[in-house]
């Protein structure tokens, strides 16, 4: 499962029969992908008469509901739910001319702590708080999906929740395996743990041959005890199989100075061209927390975005920290560095997400150990109360 990677097959496109941008052609007329990921806008029908959903502008009608590749015999599709429509599903498996909705959600588990305004509760130990009210028919130690967006606070790396619902019995997973994704941090390659969040625990004893880096997002399924989860599956979450002409849906958790290049959910990079394409927006308005959903295509060793379209309601408030002068010491992890505005000397550290700028050899961490005694610009986030550089750029005016 490649989280938010919304594949359109051209060589399967359908003519559209709802609204949004979709199309990618020259002829201007829309094409409805069968296959893609993204959010329901809209549901009518119910699981026994059957469903007609609309997700990313485009209406499809649906055979049957899976998560896991299990049928979903009861639980209810909602708006705002995160889904997946593939074409294998959708040709080999539909029936009627519909297709097969997989759940992709961000988490699955017992929601517990439910507080009275309904607005903030825990799932798997991971603290959510929610714009709307969560659904009065579910109560402590029930089910439930829970789709989101990255987002960000004053306290690092969070979820924007889109959609709360609750899992019938029927169609608890079987073992009662839950599903947690998220940023990696304290990454332990020793002990095989690591953290999502501030709290959740990740034992990957199990799973000890995986390689693991500081920053990747990552899929969890496994077992859930106490604030801590015992993994039977990790997934990185990555672009590096997604097609030409590909729709990826989400949020920009990083950005260059220049705006000529972004990430999207912690996971992959886009190149912005003259050629690029926009709607509801321009190459200025390329920022941190904004939603979008780009087509991109490879361009020798990178991905470049042919369109970007800006959603309406994105999160503009991210918290990024700036700081600038001499490195006082330095390792292959982290370095400190003495900041001249704040005259405070601060431990920054790096991750699979640092960007490295005006270095040598670009994008190797052991460039860090060379800092000892240069001068830095450095853009940073709050993880776990440790600043992690989103962003490295070396002074090279005295070399």
């Amino acid at each position: 499962m490649k989280k938010l990677a919304l594949v359109s097959l051209m060589g399967l496109v359908l003519v559209g029969c709802g609204g949004g941008s979709g199309s990618d052609s020259d002829s201007g007329v829309s094409v409805k992908p069968t296959s893609l990921q993204g959010t329901i806008d809209s549901v009518s029908g119910d699981p026994i008469n059957g469903y007609s959903i609309v997700v990313n502008g485009y209406s499809y009608q649906v055979t049957s509901v899976t998560y896991n590749q299990e049928l979903l015999v009861k639980t209810e599709l909602q708006p705002n739910m995160t889904v997946e429509i593939s074409p294998a599903s959708s040709v080999a498996r539909s029936t009627s001319g519909g297709v097969v909705v997989n759940i992709e959600p961000t988490m699955v588990g017992e929601i517990t702590e439910i507080s009275k305004d309904r607005r903030s509760f825990k799932v798997n130990g991971v603290h959510l708080t929610f714009s709307d009210s969560i659904d009065e028919k579910i109560v402590d130690k029930d089910w439930v999906i829970v789709s989101s967006l990255p987002s960000m606070d004053e306290n690092g790396p969070t979820y924007k929740v889109l959609s709360v619902v609750k899992l019938d019995d029927l169609d608890i997973p079987t073992e009662n395996e839950v599903e947690v994704e998220g940023l990696i941090s304290r990454l332990n390659v020793d002990e095989h743990t690591f953290k999502i969040g501030s709290s959740l625990t990740v034992d990957y004893s199990n799973l000890a041959t995986i390689r693991l880096e500081e920053g990747l997002w990552v899929e969890v399924e496994g077992y859930y005890d106490n604030s801590s989860i015992t993994a039977t599956e990790i997934e990185i979450e990555d672009y590096q199989s997604a097609e030409n002409g590909a729709e990826i849906e989400g949020v920009i958790t990083w950005v260059s100075d220049d705006k000529s290049a972004f990430k999207l959910n912690y996971s992959g990079s886009f190149v912005v061209t003259p050629q690029t394409r926009y709607e509801d927006g321009n190459q200025q308005d390329i920022g941190l927390g904004k939603e979008v959903e780009v087509t991109s295509r490879i361009q020798g060793a990178h991905r470049v975005a042919t369109e970007i379209e800006f959603e309406s309601d994105s999160n503009e408030s991210w918290v990024d920290y700036d700081f600038e002068g001499d490195v006082s010491e330095s390792s292959k992890s982290n370095f400190v560095i003495f900041d001249e505005t704040r005259q405070k000397y601060f431990t920054i550290y790096s991750n699979k997400n640092t960007e490295f700028e005006s270095f040598r050899y670009p994008q190797s961490h052991e460039n860090l150990e060379d800092l000892e005694r240069k001068r830095v610009e450095v853009e940073a986030i709050m993880v776990n109360n440790e600043y992690i550089a989103t962003e490295i750029e070396l002074d090279t005016q005295d070399d």
